[in-house]
């Protein structure tokens, strides 16, 4: 191959030994050209340093029983014999007269000729006992360097993100010759930026990434890569907030002592230490002329409504319009009848907009936006075309991971408002300041006082019975209940389903109970008018799927019954459980794992221990890993789990994305960089 630059963008299927087939593979991974296979990153390392020979496996006077071993020896003989079916096995006698092992191989016939009398092999493998002895089933096989230098074995040994007909083997294959060229690799990172940072150059850290000496060079190696990643996202977010800030003016809307104190005045609580601070965050920003852009991040009934309908009491006395978006009807018209017992008695009129209103409803809904109405609830049909606000100061998103950048962005184009969202979905701040690169962030870290703690169990199949007596019990005194299911009808996987379970309840479980359903698919009218009848009381038990995951406000409602608890996320389960525990009385939730699922899975157990969003977020993070907790498994942003729990690393590269937009905003003296944020901008 020739030694220049063009190299690296050559097409990966023109390699010797890859060609159409293989390059198909290559493009499921997202890899294209020899510099996308070069940074193709290894997802861990299997330590196989420790190569032993037979004699140092006997020094015990027998072979460890099902242990994994690397194993030097020669062979001594290979045979093939076929099986029925086109199966083969290829069985090797390893090693030499005074001590010597075999090694079976299933359906690799191409072993028997490969695998030469004499020579000396590495063998990665698993030892197995049975009737016929011990034996290394399908071990690994590389041929022993003479220098010693492995590349499948005698190392720690990369191990890839693979799919179908693509294994880390092959892949380090092909990696290894093409190091050479790692030099040619265009370096991104600027070296003022590498230099702060203590991180390693482009080709040194391919070279480690896929071939490290040790433990330290592979984690060098890494840290710039994920440096590199987080760095790479937070100039993009950065980006896109400096560009709507210099680019717009929001109006500066002062606070109003007197209008504040009223408002808080007409909350039945007093606000919280957590929700005053973040309050006088909120308000700061919205006193300036640059739109706010910040995040109110709080647990499961901290009163994140209140601090917002706080803010838009603000808007209201400064003579602006509020607009709150919601992501379904039900929780739009559960904010509407909130507001409004909050802002009657100040005679600040609420309306309502989501598109299950009647044609002539809607119409008035937009006329009164058009006149002024200072306080707006809706769900997309808020960015209809046809909406004309009059003077729209600030804009409340809530649970905005359930909307796109290009939905708010429309929400917020023609009126420049202040922007909050909410999230109740916490997740640990380190990971916050990479999901929400582009907005201020405000956390409440407590629950309201006098919010009773929900008691969480883990229902063995043994005591299903009894759960769903505690369940009757609770309506008995005059509670009311939530039965969720997974699935609306009955699946393929044999889960549990809500249709179907829904007629068992009703007529033998809760008979002389009224009993509902509901579920994403029913009509909008169907599903307001059941909510509605639920939270008036007239309604004992809702038998539903997670479309009541946010946002039902029901405080007579004291128990929850989640059947298949093994197929919802850790966030879920918690949203889920946050529907109870919202009034004065003691709440339960009851977690019933499915058939066959194990009762001490560790999600379930985590719910068990504590009822704490940020603690549920911390465990989260250890057990699916930052990329799915971000949602960002499939996107293209690959930071190891190591890189998003390293609060230096965050804060590192957050800082130097803000230093350099300070001096080139643009990115005009590196088009490299740039060209690979943009590229970088189109996953994200």
């Amino acid at each position: 191959m020739q030694e220049t630059p063009d190299i690296i963008q050559r097409k990966i299927e023109t390699l010797p030994g890859v060609g159409p087939a293989y390059g198909k593979r290559l493009q499921r991974i997202g890899v294209r050209t020899v510099g996308d296979l070069l940074t193709y990153l290894p997802r861990r390392y299997d330590d196989l340093r420790e190569i032993k020979t037979l004699p140092e496996l006997l020094e015990s006077g027998s072979l460890p029983a099902s242990a994994s071993v690397t194993l030097r020896a020669p062979v001594q003989s290979a045979s093939l014999r076929r099986l029925r079916g086109r199966r083969s096995m290829v069985t090797a006698t390893l090693g030499d007269r005074t001590a010597n092992l075999k090694a079976v191989w299933f359906n690799q016939p191409y072993l028997a000729e490969s695998l030469q009398k004499g020579k000396e092999y590495v063998f990665v493998g698993k030892l197995r006992t049975g009737r016929y002895g011990t034996n290394l089933q399908s071990p690994a096989v590389e041929r022993r360097s003479l220098t010693g230098d492995q590349t499948h074995s005698g190392r720690l040994v990369a191990v890839y993100p693979e799919t179908e007909g693509l294994s880390s083997r092959w892949i380090r294959y092909m990696v290894r010759p093409l190091l050479r060229h790692a030099d040619l690799l265009p370096e991104t990172l600027p070296e003022e930026v590498r230099a702060r940072a203590g991180l390693l150059p482009l080709a040194d850290a391919v070279r480690s990434i896929h071939f490290p000496d040790d433990e330290e060079a592979a984690e060098r190696a890494r840290y710039r890569f994920d440096f590199e990643q987080v760095f790479y996202r937070q100039l993009i977010a950065q980006r896109r907030r400096r560009d709507w800030q210099a680019e717009t003016r929001a109006v500066p809307i002062p606070t109003d002592a007197v209008a504040l104190e009223r408002f808080r005045e007409a909350l039945p609580w007093s606000l919280t230490s957590g929700q005053a601070a973040a309050l006088d965050e909120i308000l700061a920003d919205m006193g300036r002329d640059r739109p706010m852009l910040r995040l109110l991040q709080g647990d499961v009934g901290s009163g994140k409504t209140a601090v917002a309908a706080a803010a838009a009491r603000q808007a209201d006395a400064a003579g602006l319009q509020t607009a709150f978006m919601a992501p379904t009807e039900v929780l739009a018209r559960q904010h509407a009848d909130t507001l409004r017992r909050w802002f009657d008695p100040l005679g600040s009129e609420v309306v309502l907009l989501v598109g299950g209103q009647a044609p002539d409803q809607q119409d008035e809904a937009k006329r009164r936006i058009t006149a002024g109405v200072p306080i707006v609830v809706g769900t997309h049909a808020l960015i209809q075309d046809d909406v004309r606000w009059r003077r729209l100061g600030l804009a409340v998103v809530d649970e905005q991971h359930r909307f796109g950048v290009e939905q708010r962005a429309k929400l917020r184009s023609d009126e420049t408002p202040h922007l909050l969202s909410m999230t109740a979905t916490p997740i640990p701040r380190t990971l916050a300041l990479v999901a929400y690169g582009d907005q201020d962030i405000s956390v409440i870290p407590e629950r309201p006082a006098g919010r009773p703690t929900v008691t969480t169990k883990v229902v063995t199949p043994a005591s299903r019975d009894r759960a769903f007596a505690a369940v009757r019990k609770e309506l008995e005194a005059g509670r009311q209940a939530f039965v969720l299911y997974p699935v609306i009808a009955d699946s393929k996987s044999g889960l549990k389903a809500a249709e179907e379970e829904f007629e068992r309840l009703a007529t033998t479980v809760f008979d002389g109970h009224k009993v509902a359903l509901l579920h994403g698919r029913l009509p909008v009218e169907d599903k307001v008018r059941t909510m509605d009848a639920f939270a008036a009381g007239e309604l004992d038990v809702l038998v539903s799927t997670s479309v009541v995951e946010v946002g039902v406000d029901v405080p007579n409602a004291t128990v929850m019954l989640i059947e298949e608890a093994q197929q919802f996320g850790l966030a879920q389960l918690h949203q889920l459980r946050g529907r109870v525990g919202r009034g004065e009385h003691r709440s339960y939730c009851y977690l019933l794992p499915g058939d066959g699922a194990r009762t001490d899975n560790e999600r379930l157990r985590a719910m068990e221990r504590t009822d704490s969003g940020f603690e549920l977020a911390e465990t989260d993070l250890e057990l699916r890993g930052p990329g799915e907790v971000l949602g960002t498994a499939q996107s293209g942003f690959a930071v190891s789990p190591a890189g998003l729990s390293n609060p230096r690393l965050l804060q590192a590269a957050r800082g130097a994305a803000r230093d350099l937009l300070e001096r080139d905003a643009r990115l005009e003296t590196l088009p490299v960089l740039r060209d690979k944020v943009l590229a970088a901008a189109r996953l994200a």
